[in-house]
């Protein structure tokens, strides 16, 4: 009888299969393609790395821990490098578009992926505006007033303007990943190269060495360091757009690699930036009293309401450090924030995939492979949100709530690596040694970063 229940149900079942329309077995809808490698990604990292936060922010870590800031760089890359081992281990097991805003799905479930989600897609969303204020901030140097108030805040002409730029993000991403990849390469090298000459044209060429001991090493006690990890972890932060990229990798190893080599480069030119500002000016060039770091970003310091590498720079007496500040000063942050628009797209599009908001958000452009209402949608409610509508839209109050949400959204990801263990999903060449000791020193230590 049990033989004969079995062969009616299966008879049944292959039935109904039957009466389902060919179309819907057969046809597929469009996927994301597999058209970046190791090279594109570390580019893409890197380059989305070096943005206003390495400027303006480190600036701020100087004003408020003097050469502190150097180990600030140098425990913020620890901290980093410790995320990262997770996301490469996590991004092998679930190789997807926007994966960290997914993987606790999956250990977790839908209410704490909720939260995750949440939080990594307001820090997605704060980016792009970020960069477009320090672009502003940079117009401000040779238009003041017009964009940018006495405040930091853009005005109405600079709001339109910097809308205006966060439009041009979406036709950079539009037309596919491998474009997307081609067009970073190019421009990312450029980027890094006059972000690195004018780093080392204000060691070399200035060189006021006395800035790095004579008024303490640690002029705000070493409990500075504690206060100005929110900016450090702000510039690290941008690694995390790789594992965002991992369904459209050829082979997920890139991956790995590319974050691994991205925190070291990265931890590099943060140090060599910290190095460039304390050795690049000098105090009477400034009006400041010597020794006085904190006085560098008060108000009404020469410093205050605009790109200070562009003063730095034009100080050096150097034409040609002043031009590839200027140079650095736009492209950096214009880079940065076209890069993130295309990965928050693909967090919006992991969203939409978890069923948190429209399914319109996870559907592919046929012609190009991408996700296009995604892309859309993103860009424009962040310049709606965040650019117009946000209270205070300076750079620093930009970066602090970007930076809390984010070391918010990414703290679970290595409880969930953990459980995916548990869950016997992780398979042993998947496995990355010491994360016994790695994941619980990764939440701990991140969890601290929003506080």
């Amino acid at each position: 009888m049990f033989l004969q229940y079995c062969y009616m149900e299966c008879s049944q079942l292959w039935k109904m299969v039957e009466t389902v329309p060919k179309r819907h077995i057969l046809k597929k809808g469009p996927k994301l393609k597999k058209e970046l490698g190791f090279y594109e990604l570390l580019i893409i990292g890197v380059a989305g790395s070096l943005g206003n936060g390495a400027l303006f922010g480190t600036v701020e870590m100087v004003t408020g821990a003097g050469p502190g800031a150097i180990f600030g760089f140098i425990f913020g890359a620890f901290i980093y490098m410790l995320v990262a081992f997770t996301y490469v281990e996590l991004s092998k097991v679930y190789p997807e578009a926007g994966g960290p805003t997914r993987y606790s799905m999956y250990t977790h479930g839908r209410w704490t992926n909720l939260i995750n989600s949440m939080a990594d897609i307001l820090w997605y969303l704060f980016i792009p505006p970020i960069e477009v204020v320090a672009i502003l901030t940079g117009m401000d140097f040779f238009f003041p007033g017009i964009f940018v108030t006495v405040s930091d805040s853009p005005t109405l002409i600079g709001a339109l303007v910097g809308t205006a730029l966060l439009l041009t993000f979406i036709p950079i991403n539009y037309y596919g990943i491998k474009q997307f990849g081609k067009t970073t390469n190019i421009v990312g090298i450029v980027k890094l190269i006059f972000y690195i000459a004018m780093v080392l044209g204000l060691i070399a060429f200035v060189f006021n060495f006395k800035n790095l001991f004579a008024y303490g090493v640690l002029p705000y006690k070493a409990v500075s360091i504690l206060g100005i990890m929110p900016l450090a972890m702000y510039d690290f932060g941008a690694t995390r757009v790789i594992p965002d990229l991992a369904e459209e990798t050829n082979h997920q190893n890139d991956v790995a690699k590319a974050m691994v080599f991205t925190v070291v480069i990265e931890t590099l030119i943060y140090i060599g930036v910290a190095f460039a500002i304390l050795l690049g000016f000098h105090w009477s060039a400034l009006h400041i009293t010597p020794g006085n770091f904190a006085g560098l970003t008060a108000s009404g310091s020469v410093l205050s309401g605009s790109n200070p590498f562009f003063i730095f720079a034009q100080k050096s007496g150097f034409e040609w450090i002043f031009i590839a500040a200027i140079v650095t000063g736009f492209m950096a942050p214009y880079v940065t924030g076209y890069i993130y628009a295309g990965s928050g797209s693909r967090v919006l599009f992991a969203m939409g995939r978890s069923g948190f908001i429209t399914k319109s958000l996870k559907k592919i452009d046929i012609k190009h492979s991408i996700p296009l209402v995604a892309l859309l949608s993103f860009t424009i409610v962040g310049a709606i949100i965040v650019l117009i509508t946000a209270p205070n839209p300076s750079i620093f109050t930009f970066i602090d709530d970007a930076s809390a949400a984010g070391y918010l959204g990414l703290v679970v990801n290595p409880v969930s690596l953990m459980v995916t263990r548990r869950q016997g999903i992780t398979r042993s060449d998947q496995r990355f040694k010491g994360m016994w000791l790695i994941a619980p020193l990764s939440v701990g230590l991140s969890s601290l970063i929003p506080f």
